[in-house]
């Protein structure tokens, strides 16, 4: 008996292989609240390229760049 296969209706554990380069930040969400979808869009992939548009207010920034001197970038 081989591998199961999803159908659609259900999902199987294991099933997509590839790797999940999703990236979030809930600061950047209550920052975001109320706005339409281009700046939503806009400031969500500077932020995911390092250069959040708000890391002058969010502590969480701050907190980073103060135990590690700078902000990662991760893509």
């Amino acid at each position: 008996m081989g591998t199961p296969k999803g159908n659609g209706l259900v999902e199987i554990t294991g099933e997509n292989k590839a790797m999940d380069k999703g990236w979030f930040c809930m600061d950047l969400m209550g920052f975001l609240r109320g706005a339409d979808w281009d700046t939503f869009h806009s400031a969500f992939q500077q932020a995911k390229s390092g250069n959040c548009p708000f890391r002058e207010e969010c502590k969480r920034y701050e907190r980073t760049v103060k135990k590690r001197g700078h902000q990662l970038s991760i893509f």
